[in-house]
């Protein structure tokens, strides 16, 4: 059973970009070092008690949906999470939108760890803070936040923009203008992950068409 209360990563040894091979490794690694079966009889029961933490920690992390879930509630258990300020009004999350793209803008693409803004995200997007947009349904500043969110989540890869919006759509797919800039946002992010996707072949096969028009020229 998942624990987040601990830390899977530190247990395998790796870190949370780990790709499941290295995973793996990890885990078979640790399987080998702490097997009860390979301890010395008095130290089988420490041995013991670490081996399953091993396991728990592998089964969690291998499975994605597991992981993601695990990451999720490790998120939620941040304590400089907690420390920030709850949302209780439309201007509230008015702001807190602000802050997300602001946040975004102002970070390294290359540094800015995606998971977290995609949980960052999802939390905003809460049931609690629509219910509380709701309870004005202002349609420019519904726009507003969709716009911040949108340009927040560029950052992320397909597979969690569409769930993003998947979300977007339920609560705000009625009003067209925020219809239209969802759709937008999907079709550049498709178009985003074919590009990051293939950019290489592409790259190549244009280096090697380069080097055979060279090659060409040279034999005329």
């Amino acid at each position: 059973m998942m624990n987040p209360s601990k830390d899977y990563y530190h247990i395998l040894g790796i870190t949370r970009s780990a790709e499941p091979k290295d995973i793996r490794k990890a885990f078979r690694k640790l399987a080998m070092q702490y097997h009860p079966d390979k301890l010395e009889a008095l130290s089988a029961s420490v041995s013991k008690d670490t081996f399953l933490e091993i396991q728990e920690a592998y089964q969690v992390l291998i499975d994605p949906k597991n992981k993601a879930a695990y990451d999720y509630a490790r998120y939620l258990q941040n304590p400089m999470r907690k420390q920030e300020p709850q949302i209780h009004s439309i201007e509230d999350i008015v702001a807190f939108s602000k802050k997300i793209r602001v946040s975004v803008t102002n970070s390294d693409p290359f540094r800015t760890d995606r998971d977290i803004l995609f949980f960052e995200i999802s939390s905003f997007l809460s049931d609690r803070n629509i219910a509380i947009l709701k309870t004005e349904s202002n349609e420019s500043i519904n726009y507003s936040i969709v716009q911040n969110i949108l340009s927040a989540a560029e950052l992320l890869p397909l597979f969690m923009a569409e769930q993003i919006i998947t979300r977007l759509e339920f609560f705000f797919g009625h009003q067209p203008e925020i219809q239209k800039n969802i759709r937008i946002f999907q079709t550049e992010s498709k178009r985003r992950n074919y590009w990051n996707r293939y950019k290489v072949v592409i790259a190549a096969a244009v280096a090697i068409l380069f080097c055979l028009s060279l090659y060409l020229s040279g034999r005329q």
